[in-house]
């Protein structure tokens, strides 16, 4: 079974090993040291910030997949909007629910 929750702030570096499977999947790339501290200074501001945040999901106690998004004014429609930023889910967990 897989557990969807909020990321805590002491899994940043967790969540950052899976962003760089992203851009070695993706890109065939892995993050410069820039990239990666860049990464894992907003990944620290999402654990705790008002309108943006980091969704994780566990399997068998292993994180296998994140969600970073944000909640801002819809500019036409009344009210809030939810807009995903990035996405991974480890190629083993895919198409499992």
């Amino acid at each position: 079974m897989v557990l969807i929750r909020n990321m805590s702030e002491n899994e940043t570096e967790k969540v950052l090993d899976l962003w760089n499977e992203n851009c070695l999947e993706a890109s065939n790339r892995t993050l410069s040291d820039d990239e990666a501290e860049a990464i894992n200074s907003a990944l620290r501001q999402y654990a705790s910030h008002e309108d943006a945040f980091c969704l994780t999901a566990e399997k068998d106690n292993k994180l296998v997949s994140f969600l970073t998004a944000r909640i801002t004014m819809h500019p036409i429609l009344e009210g809030k909007a939810g807009e995903i930023e990035e996405l991974y889910v480890q190629p083993q967990v895919r198409q499992n629910g």
